[in-house]
């Protein structure tokens, strides 16, 4: 496949808010922000590896626009699913929604040694 786009291209289009994502508001309005491919995930169906996607659908933005497009935004740096870093950045940046969306239960078992 030729490619128009070198990989210094794609990590600057990592960076512009260009993805378009519904989220919901509180009072079940929806609204369509922009976010960079770095500030996304493709969305997926629950697997072995990563069973409770519906819990980082709720911390994360997540999008899905067809084979050839996700394709396209892989290049550009949006990942399968949240890793570590992702969730200890949220955490660390945002403890009260973290704490809000993963419920008493969840942030008791993060806590355990």
């Amino acid at each position: 496949m030729h490619s128009v786009f070198s990989a210094g291209d794609f990590n600057k289009i990592a960076d512009l808010e260009i993805v378009p994502v519904v989220e919901l508001a509180a009072d079940q309005q929806k609204s369509v922000i922009m976010v960079s491919p770095r500030k996304c995930f493709l969305k997926s169906t629950p697997d072995a590896e990563c069973p409770d996607t519906s819990f980082y659908q709720r911390l994360f933005k997540f999008v899905d626009f067809g084979p050839k497009a996700n394709d396209f935004l892989r290049a550009c740096g949006v990942k399968e699913r949240p890793e570590c870093i992702d969730i200890l950045t949220l955490l660390l940046r945002h403890p009260e929604d973290f704490y809000k969306t993963a419920g008493e239960e969840k942030c008791i078992l993060l806590s355990e040694p």
